[in-house]
């Protein structure tokens, strides 16, 4: 996370960071009050819940998520199931990834958007989604996945290449 803490730094802007440890256990039952479902996923609403919760304290009201990015540009771990070393040679295997990423887009509001919502308006806390917009993901549909994954299986290439002279 240093990458992170200099990024904050440059650009003058407040890092709170967040240790958390078991006692967040004790806020799963607000967690599930407050994105109405006991479908936890893989604990990512308790993290969220917490961050809002903390932004509260922090008289923080407005929050940036980066939602969407690993969706759109190949960030997610299943996408390396495939050897993508073999990707620029086997047409069937990019067809089989741009699908993959297309249902991942389309349930992009069902599983992060609608309980991230959730999580931080149970504090009041309103979020940005600046990678959740119609021409990015449009943009990121024409982009061959071998672009965003090299073959060594660094994810979201493209965007790290694009935002390495920010960092």
């Amino acid at each position: 996370f240093d990458v992170v803490r200099e990024a904050s730094e440059l650009y003058d802007m407040k890092l709170i960071e967040l240790n958390l440890d078991k006692r967040i256990i004790k806020e799963i039952p607000k967690t599930i009050y407050a994105t109405e479902t006991y479908g936890m996923g893989h604990g990512i609403e308790l993290l969220h819940f917490n961050i809002s919760k903390e932004a509260l304290k922090q008289k923080v009201k407005v929050l940036m998520c980066g939602a969407g990015i690993d969706e759109e540009f190949f960030g997610y771990w299943h996408f390396l199931k495939s050897k993508f070393n073999r990707l620029k040679n086997e047409k069937g295997l990019e067809k089989e990834l741009i699908k993959e990423r297309y249902n991942e887009i389309k349930q992009l509001y069902n599983s992060h958007l609608l309980v991230r919502d959730r999580t931080r308006m149970a504090h009041g806390i309103e979020a940005r989604v600046p990678f959740v917009n119609v021409p990015l993901i449009e943009f990121s549909m024409k982009i061959p996945p071998s672009f965003c994954v090299n073959n060594t299986g660094e994810v979201k290439k493209i965007m790290r290449d694009a935002t390495a002279i920010f960092l």
